[in-house]
């Protein structure tokens, strides 16, 4: 019982920093931090023609006129852009994303790192903070 009374707070206090100010380009599915900064929509997001690993991204832009926060789910694929546009529906992941501001979809090709023939699909989703 005294355990939980001095663990509980320091760990709550560790978890509200991660939080609010975890940034990091590689989060990996299914660990620990990714349950707790990225969004339920975007995590329950499933590749097609996956051929590189799925990684999470969460960062924030600066302030310089545009200030907010940025989660993607990207992933290499074989699949086409209109085959990536069918599977994904936009709409009602922007629903799912309640308080998000933009969701988009894109699709490069060429990144060092992937196989031939694997492409680069990210599905992003920006939160735009208020200032007042």
């Amino acid at each position: 019982m005294l355990a939980a009374i001095f663990v509980a707070p320091p760990a709550l206090l560790f978890g509200m920093f991660v939080y609010a100010f975890y940034e990091n380009y590689a989060i990996w599915p299914y660990s620990p931090v990714s349950y707790l900064v990225m969004a339920p929509a975007l995590r329950s997001i499933t590749p097609i023609a996956q051929c590189s690993p799925l990684v999470y991204q969460r960062y924030f832009q600066e302030c310089g006129g545009i200030c907010g926060e940025q989660q993607r789910v990207w992933f290499g694929t074989t699949a086409t852009l209109d085959i990536l546009q069918n599977t994904y529906d936009l709409d009602d992941l922007r629903a799912q994303l309640d308080g998000f501001d933009e969701v988009s979809l894109h699709m490069s090709t060429g990144r060092p790192g992937l196989p031939e023939g694997c492409s680069e699909a990210s599905i992003s989703a920006y939160d735009d903070y208020a200032i007042d």
